[in-house]
């Protein structure tokens, strides 16, 4: 009973860091509309390390859920303005953390073919 009680209370607290990091987030995507217009290489850089970042974990899990088909092909520049149009056209959804929103854009711009 006693170790069933440890697995509880590490699982709570274990629980509980995930909210407090997922609520820290950096940017939204408020903070970087501005760098959308004109183009800045903070929103070029942002968008491209957060799609690195995807691709890495798409790698060490390729049944990820963060799957993410940009074409190899892509230049930073392209994704950078696939992000900017995206906030700029969906201003309801700019509050969210801006990693999901480089997420949200790229999937939209190239949805990846079904399974």
């Amino acid at each position: 009973m006693k170790w069933k009680i440890t697995v509880f209370l590490v699982a709570l607290g274990v629980s509980s860091q995930a909210n407090d990091v997922a609520a820290q987030n950096f940017f939204n995507g408020n903070d970087l509309l501005m760098h959308c217009q004109p183009r800045s290489t903070s929103v070029t850089g942002y968008v491209v390390g957060a799609i690195d970042v995807y691709r890495i974990a798409n790698a060490i899990s390729p049944h990820s859920v963060f799957g993410m088909c940009v074409p190899k092909n892509a230049t930073a520049a392209q994704v950078s303005d696939v992000f900017c149009k995206y906030i700029i056209e969906n201003p309801a959804q700019r509050h969210y953390a801006a990693g999901s929103l480089v997420w949200t854009a790229m999937n939209e711009a190239w949805p990846c073919p079904a399974p």
